[in-house]
């Protein structure tokens, strides 16, 4: 899935659209009752303003998280690149509210979070 076009890829349905919508949710599951894993690879565009940017990072990984709990099956996982600073915590915090374990690590070739549920 993602917001703007992308090149199609043999043996993958892509939907172009919105996480935080409804509608988009209806497509998805319009392809799939339940999913058994979630991986979010969403960034926001780039400011250059590293609080602005964590921000728009953790708006989009709360709005991944959303979409997560709304297709999911019972015992699903869930992944998610997120840029760590003040904010990261706090959805750390709210992560744990629906995944048993909630596990952050940084992978070497990045300077930013990722997070992976389960």
């Amino acid at each position: 899935m993602d917001i703007l076009p992308i090149d199609e890829i043999e043996g993958v349905d892509i939907i172009k659209g919105d996480i935080r919508l409804d509608t988009t949710i209806e497509k998805i599951r319009g392809k799939i009752e339940k999913a058994d894993v979630v991986i979010c690879d969403a960034a926001p565009n780039l400011s250059g303003s590293w609080s602005y940017d964590h921000a728009r990072s953790i708006d989009l990984a709360t709005s991944a998280l959303e979409c997560a709990r709304k297709i999911l099956k019972l015992g699903g996982n869930f992944a998610v690149k997120v840029f760590q600073g003040d904010m990261f915590p706090g959805f750390l915090n709210k992560v744990r509210e629906y995944f048993g374990k909630v596990q952050a690590f940084s992978p070497e070739a990045s300077g930013s979070k990722a997070l992976r549920y389960m």
